[in-house]
């Protein structure tokens, strides 16, 4: 799980987050809008919520 300061810099740049998926070209940018959106960031081959920790299987 990340540390304060790094979920802080996460959830306020939603574009940030939206890049973190550009290795996941097959998927349509609506669904990887959607996920950054959401709050999810894609790295180290996972989508993760660095809030909670949740992770979705891509």
């Amino acid at each position: 799980m990340a540390d304060t300061c790094e979920i802080d810099h996460i959830v306020a740049s939603e574009r940030y987050r939206l890049q973190t998926f550009e290795s996941l070209a097959h998927l349509p940018l609506i669904t990887r809008r959607q996920l950054a959106i959401a709050g999810f960031v894609y790295r180290q081959n996972e989508c993760v919520c660095p809030q909670c920790g949740v992770k979705i299987n891509l």
